[in-house]
């Protein structure tokens, strides 16, 4: 059953959102984000305003929770406080919702995010200092120097000076600006072995800009088409590492779905999961330059040869 169907639980995913990621998103984005429209996103604001919250927005209209006694902003957290699961239950006990469900519900919450039986172990401390640093940053606007910063793409290691101007804690990025680079670019600050706080202040705020992303997180202008035919397995998995490729998705039939978007022109992402899971992917409709581009990466796959050498 949708979110659609069940507009309680949606308003409880809802309010999780605004917790775990403050900020983030503006009213279309929520609504997007929820699969809902625009209106519903404003009856369920309100409702959890009606509940005894307050909600907040920046100045580009992006959304948060702020707390009703002290009027502080929430961070960006990956993790839930004691005082924000006290929240959470107070939000459960206001929906009117039937006895038995809420009972269900308040279970649901003690038992994800009771981080005295968890031990951490979902996220570790070092990578929760890391966030707190880079929020601390992010609101004195002041420079950050990722320490030992693993890149992918240029498979190198060394330190990063940056100005973070957006942190999305939940799902591991950091969006800032690269002051050797002179760009806006997207972090993830797991990839990193330290973040240091720097005197510096910002001195580059008027080239932060939003990042045209895809569904697989990468920057890029210029974005193509795709039209993948999947097997279920294939639908499952393409979710389950990537979510937000779940909008895109659209079920043909009891064992097949269709995968629809715009990616960057470079493949990057989408031919690493299709490469890896070739077996769960029936077809794809276009564009023919993903065709070509990953026999290309098949050609270019030295080990394949080089293994012979041991056999």
């Amino acid at each position: 059953m949708s979110d659609k169907s069940r507009p309680r639980a949606r308003v409880l995913r809802l309010l999780l959102l605004l917790i775990q990621s403050p900020y983030a998103y503006t009213l279309k984005e929520l609504a997007k984000h929820m699969g809902v429209n625009v209106r519903t996103i404003k009856r369920d604001l309100e409702e959890i305003r009606n509940a005894g919250f307050v909600i907040d927005y920046d100045s580009k209209y992006r959304y948060a929770l702020r707390t009703e006694e002290k009027g502080k902003e929430l961070q960006d957290l990956l993790y839930f406080s004691i005082e924000e699961q006290q929240m959470l239950y107070l939000a459960i006990d206001n929906l009117p919702l039937q006895e038995h469900r809420a009972r269900r519900l308040r279970q649901k919450l003690g038992s994800l995010y009771d981080f005295h039986k968890l031990g951490l172990l979902a996220y570790p401390k070092p990578f929760l200092t890391k966030i707190e640093h880079l929020a601390e940053a992010k609101k004195q606007k002041r420079q950050v120097l990722l320490k030992n910063y693993r890149s992918v793409n240029s498979n190198e290691t060394k330190d990063r000076r940056v100005e973070v101007f957006e942190l999305r804690a939940a799902e591991d990025l950091c969006f800032a600006y690269d002051l050797h680079h002179q760009s806006n670019r997207i972090f993830r600050p797991s990839r990193c072995g330290e973040v240091v706080v720097l005197n510096e202040s910002w001195q580059y705020e008027h080239k932060h800009r939003p990042l045209p992303t895809d569904p697989f997180l990468i920057v890029d202008e210029l974005q193509v088409p795709v039209d993948i035919r999947l097997k279920t397995g294939g639908y499952n998995l393409l979710i389950e590492q990537f979510p937000i490729c779940a909008q895109y998705c659209e079920k043909i039939d009891a064992e097949s779905y269709a995968f629809r978007c715009k990616v960057n022109h470079q493949f990057i992402g989408l031919s690493n999961f299709l490469l890896g899971n070739h077996e769960q992917v029936i077809a794809i409709v276009e564009p023919a330059e993903l065709v070509e581009h990953l026999r290309s990466r098949l050609q270019k796959m030295v080990f394949l040869t080089k293994s012979e050498k041991f056999s």
